[in-house]
């Protein structure tokens, strides 16, 4: 008793030395801060932003947002060994709100990594900054090629979603070579994304021995008339298959001005993802989707061909979880690759962070944690499949920073619950 008193009192003492210490301190002009190391490594918290558009394509960056909260929720709410929280800031399509965005990740000092949205402008624009900033970037959705390709300097950002350096050229085989279709004309996003995918689908068509009907561009906001005048434009080409570079918005004006003609008019359209980002069946409706010829990109999912796989087991289980329910089903993702994408990102970032030597300084293993991604050591058994060393150290314009590529690639379609299915591959339907 009488040391645990001897003990206290020189706690006591010391306790109050600090005090008059700062007190110092603050009358000498400095400000006293305890130092965010202080506390034990092993409670220290990582933060990952979401930085996506949570208004406007609301079934992409919800996807995203439940991949990660279930990924998460499978590692008991930790990556590596350290607490991790998920903050979601929304940029509405915006790159001028993306930008602010990944400011404010860039100046918390728990900022671990950022995660991308649907949107491949504001990782564009913003391109210098990720990596001036030396901000750890995941993109499980935007397929901008340069996303991921600096010209320069070290690359911080790593992808897990379709790449348009492919994406441009799995169309246009699947529409030409597979399904036999001639005269593809392209309807396409007036953005670099669109831009993008005119110069690698002008590329793969001439590797056919065929014509391209046309090319018309849209801006985003396109009405239904609008894209009426367009739709008359490929059908005085003479086309025969629309290829769509669009987000939701936009696709659901055109498959509205598509449903508009004579059943005779009507054109079969191969589209790039973008238009499941957001509420496309619940906008057309199940009647209007089952009359049209539609196909879009996918990437290979477990979740579809692979039900009874053990990581689809886990991730449905943490679904639920993160939902409040019993138990979850594919209805309960709008977007299916969003939420598997984000859901193995989490998965190889973990791995990385077990691989490396941390502190619990968000700062500080942001760089020990890139090093690990680039030469992960770990199997590891994702929602999309089986990663071996997905990534690697980057030199310029390499596909080192993409962990899928065309043997990745497949297409789906909407099936008549409204649910997105792959479509069997190889399947000859004709034009």
């Amino acid at each position: 008793m009488k040391h645990s008193a001897i003990l206290f009192h020189k706690q006591e003492r010391a306790a109050i030395l600090r005090g008059a210490l700062k007190v110092m301190l603050v009358m000498a002009g400095y400000v006293f801060l305890a130092p965010a190391t202080a506390q034990d490594s092993s409670e220290a918290t990582y933060r990952l932003y979401l930085d996506a558009d949570m208004s406007h394509n609301q079934a992409a960056g919800n996807s995203i947002k439940l991949g990660i909260e279930s990924a998460l929720s499978s590692l008991n709410g930790r990556l590596g060994n350290h607490n991790a929280e998920l903050k979601v800031l929304d940029h509405r399509g915006s790159s001028a709100r993306s930008k602010n965005n990944i400011t404010k990740a860039a100046i918390d000092p728990f900022c671990l990594a950022i995660i991308g949205g649907m949107h491949s402008p504001p990782l564009l624009a913003h391109n210098e900054l990720i990596h001036r900033q030396q901000l750890l970037t995941l993109v499980p959705w935007a397929a901008a090629t340069g996303i991921t390709r600096p010209q320069n300097g070290e690359n911080w950002i790593f992808r897990l979603s379709i790449d348009d350096r492919y994406a441009g050229a799995k169309l246009i085989d699947h529409a030409l070579a597979v399904q036999g279709f001639e005269r593809p004309y392209l309807l396409l996003e007036n953005t670099g994304w669109g831009k993008a995918n005119e110069a690698t689908m002008r590329a793969a068509i001439a590797k056919h021995a065929t014509n391209i009907a046309g090319v018309s561009f849209f801006p985003w906001g396109m009405r239904q008339n609008e894209a009426l005048l367009l739709l008359h434009n490929a059908l005085q080409a003479k086309a025969d298959v629309i290829i769509l570079v669009a987000n939701a918005p936009e696709g659901i004006s055109l498959l509205k001005a598509m449903q508009s003609l004579p059943q005779h008019l009507r054109i079969p359209i191969r589209s790039h993802w973008g238009i499941t980002g957001g509420d496309f069946v619940q906008q057309l409706g199940l009647d209007t989707v089952s009359q049209l010829n539609l196909e879009f990109l996918q990437t290979y999912s477990r979740l579809h061909d692979e039900p009874s796989h053990p990581t689809v087991d886990v991730a449905l289980t943490h679904l639920a979880k993160v939902l409040g329910k019993e138990e979850a089903t594919l209805t309960d993702i709008p977007a299916p690759t969003g939420f598997s994408h984000a859901f193995d990102l989490i998965l190889l970032l973990d791995a990385a962070l077990h691989q490396s030597q941390t502190t619990g300084r968000a700062n500080q293993d942001k760089h020990t944690v890139k090093h690990a991604l680039e030469n992960l050591q770990y199997r590891i058994s994702g929602l999309v499949k089986d990663y071996d060393a997905p990534f690697s150290r980057y030199h310029t314009g390499s596909d080192a920073h993409e962990a899928l590529g065309i043997q990745s690639l497949r297409m789906g379609r909407f099936s008549h619950t409204g649910a997105i299915e792959l479509v069997p591959p190889r399947i000859e339907e004709g034009p």
